[in-house]
């Protein structure tokens, strides 16, 4: 999360580090990989018939099958790319995209913002998610479990609620 621009009228972040197009593609190529290994075994370009004829090879098959799945699900999951606090317009916009999509656009009222929340994730070597909430209780998602920076955070999330005169809890 970087702070891209700030001015008495406009706060503009950058959320997303792009981390979960990395984990999606290495979750699909290991699962298109398994599941190629496992056809050349039952159509004999490779004799390996240990695995052919166990519970071996349908694992290999239905592993490949997960692992697809799970890296498919990374891919077309939308995440935070970046947002826009303007107090001249009085609204907040997130953006946010997938690998596989446009990027989809969401505007909120500042109005409706109560507070942010600071989550610390991981003591050992610190990560922060940071969400605002609405009056309504909906939680807004700045980051997320995938793209979230060491450090930092707190200090971008104190900024947020100062701009926006506005609680911050942790």
């Amino acid at each position: 999360m970087v702070i891209l621009e700030q001015n008495p009228k406009q706060l503009k972040l950058k959320l997303g580090s792009h981390s979960e197009l990395t984990t999606g593609s290495f979750f699909l190529i290991i699962g298109v990989f398994s599941v190629f290994f496992y056809a050349l075994i039952v159509s004999n370009v490779l004799s390996i018939d240990s695995l052919k004829y166990s519970s071996k090879g349908t694992t290999i098959f239905l592993m490949g099958g997960v692992f697809i799945i799970l890296g498919l699900s990374f891919l077309i999951r939308n995440y935070p790319e970046s947002c826009c606090f303007d107090k001249s317009t009085g609204k907040f916009t997130l953006n946010e995209k997938s690998f596989l999509s446009k990027i989809k656009t969401t505007e909120y009222l500042l109005t409706d913002i109560a507070f942010v929340k600071v989550v610390l994730a991981q003591i050992e070597d610190p990560h922060y998610y940071i969400s605002l909430i609405t009056e309504s209780k909906k939680e807004i998602n700045l980051t997320t479990r995938y793209n979230s920076a060491p450090q930092g955070n707190p200090e971008i999330a104190q900024q947020i609620a100062e701009f926006l005169n506005i609680a911050l809890t942790r």
